[in-house]
Order: C-alpha cells, then structure tokens, then sequence
C-alpha cells in the first residue's frame, strides 16, 4: 500500500514537457451574428478566454490557430491584435484564410510580429512546428505565383470538389517541414505540429482540409516524432488519431456561447488535453 501510494504520488507530481493554451478563430467583424456566428462578440470572447488562460500559473505560451477576424474591414485585424496584449503568456499565431483577405504578407508580418509564416520554436525536449496550410491558396493576391499555382492545381483535380477556403504548402514549405521533422527524429523529439486547416477529415470535416493531404500523410507518416496536428478553421472542432498521431481541431469561438479553449500537457509518453467552455477533456497516450 505504502508503494502503491509513492507510485501514486510520483505521477501525480510529473510535471509536463510543455504546457500551453489553444483558441480558434473568433472571427471578429463589426457584422450582426449571421450563419451561425456572432461576429460582433469576436473581440469580447477572445478577451474572456485569455482571461481564463491567465488564471492559469504557468503557461508556456498560447497560440492562436487562425481567423481571428472576419476580413471584410482591413483596420478590424490590428484591434484584434491588440485583445491578444492581455495574455500574461507569451502568443503565438497562426494564419487563417480570413485573416488574408484584406491583408498582404507583410501586413500579416507587422501585425503578428512574425519574420516567416513557417516557423519552428522549442520548450525543453518539444519541438513546435507552426505551418502556413494557406500558403498556396485562393487567398494569395491575383497574379500572384502562389494564386496561379492554386488555380492550376484546382483545375487539375476538378473531380475532387476543393473549397477555395482550403489551400496547402509550397513545395519550399513541405521540404522545410521535413527537414525540421527529420531533425526532430534524430534528437529523439516529439514535434506538435499547429496550423489553421486541419489535415485529417475525421478530426475536422472533408470540406475543411488540406487540398494534398495524401502528398502530406506520405510525408509525415515517415516520422515517428510528429505526435500531434492542431488546428481550427472547422468551427464545430473536432478530433481523431490516425497512425499515431492525435488530430485535435478547437472549436471556433465565433459560434461559441462562452470562453471556449484548450489547455495542452505534454509528457513523456502522453497529451493531456483539458478542455474549458464548450470544449472537452481527452488524454492521448502514445
């Protein structure tokens, strides 16, 4: 009994690779709810649940997973931005398809502080890897490499019925996200990936992925430290394991009737996933 309870003790003291705070697409826009949204609260509720992200003790960061704006008012994304100044903890972003219909690249630069829409960051052992799902797209400016790609490739599959809404890594994107998952292989890592749109249908919808994502499943299958995707973009959440790895979509905080997010623990052989709001709990063993 006494070992039963140190055993017990001893678990319950573990303390998490990383830890840190998820929220989806508040879609703020000075618009009456329509389709299910309430556009007009996007800025209010993103500030009551980082309210309820800093009731937390420690928090390595908090990353939004995309949208944060409507994108019908180019002047409405930088207030947004400004909300995300109430976090006690550090933010990361993501980029969502709305939040590139008014803005260019270097618009999304300023306002987010970012250098690269790919980027890859650590916490101890845990290599983060943030991916730009709409980097060839319908969102890019017309004329655009990045827009006449996305056509072709749309033409070139007619069949499979993909939304303009969806979109997928340049090729650069895909050879620095295998390199950067490579890496993490030899170190001996485990690498969350965080993107808008979701890779895996069961975890999201089939209208809500990535346009290749058999070209993406054959590459991150050859990577035994990729342990989870996150994402937002399919507003009624969602979430699945395939191969491995655990898909979690985060439920859009524009059709959320409170606070609504997610608090991430990562050990060594499992994710905790604590939901609050409208979201739920769910431990991922590896």
């Amino acid at each position: 009994m006494v070992g039963l309870s140190l055993m017990t003790l001893a678990a319950h003291a573990e303390e998490p690779l990383a830890r840190f705070g998820l929220l989806a697409d508040p879609q703020y826009t000075d618009h009456d709810p329509e389709i299910g949204r309430n556009y007009r609260e996007g800025k209010n509720i993103t500030k009551a649940t980082l309210e309820r992200f800093n009731k937390e003790e420690k928090l390595d960061f908090v990353c939004n997973l995309g949208d944060i704006v409507d994108g019908r008012i180019k002047e409405e994304l930088p207030e947004v931005v400004e909300v995300f100044k109430a976090s006690k903890f550090p933010v990361k972003h993501t980029i969502g398809n709305h939040d590139m219909k008014k803005q260019s690249d270097e618009d999304l630069q300023k306002a987010f502080g970012m250098k690269n829409f790919n980027y890859m960051f650590k916490v101890g052992s845990v290599r983060f890897i943030v991916i730009h799902s709409l980097e060839i797209s319908y969102m890019r400016p017309k004329g655009s490499p990045e827009r006449a790609e996305a056509e072709a490739y749309m033409e070139a599959h007619k069949e499979r019925n993909l939304k303009k809404y969806n979109g997928m890594l340049s090729s650069a994107g895909k050879r620095w996200l295998d390199e950067q998952l490579t890496a993490a292989d030899a170190a001996g890592e485990h690498v969350i990936v965080m993107t808008h749109v979701p890779l895996y249908d069961k975890a999201a919808s089939k209208s809500c992925v990535f346009w290749d994502v058999d070209d993406m499943f054959k590459l991150v299958d050859a990577h035994p430290c990729l342990k989870a995707w996150l994402s937002g973009h399919e507003h009624k959440g969602g979430m699945a394991v395939r191969n491995g790895v655990l898909h979690k979509t985060v439920k859009g905080l524009c059709e959320m009737k409170e606070p609504t997010g997610v608090i991430v623990n990562v050990y060594r052989d499992r994710i905790e996933l604590k939901g609050f709001g409208e979201e739920t709990d769910y431990t991922f063993k590896f």
